[in-house]
């Protein structure tokens, strides 16, 4: 059994690989996608940590409910209200 949990460990370790917030600021090459990084780091903490988790990190949502330890209908709530904010936030400033 201990074996099953370790090759899950690493299972998931290679399909999920930890992307710091520094090598996606310097990977991004157009002003506008650092834009978005800027207003992303911005946003409350409930809707920052589910967004970074789904695009940036790749987790699935039932994944980030487990994460949380919330619902998946609060982790799409999140999601939700966080691009409404991020893209709200990115055409108040004459972004995208």
């Amino acid at each position: 059994m201990a074996t099953n949990i370790c090759r899950d460990m690493i299972r998931f370790r290679i399909r999920h690989p930890k992307v710091s917030i520094d090598e996606v600021e310097n990977t991004l090459a157009a002003p506008e996608e650092k834009e978005i990084l800027r207003e992303l780091l911005e946003l409350p903490v409930k809707q920052k940590t589910v967004i970074y988790l789904h695009y940036v990190e790749g987790y699935q949502i039932k994944e980030i409910a487990d994460i949380l330890g919330i619902t998946e209908s609060a982790v799409k709530t999140r999601l939700l209200r966080g691009r409404k904010q991020l893209r709200d936030a990115v055409s108040m400033e004459g972004g995208i």
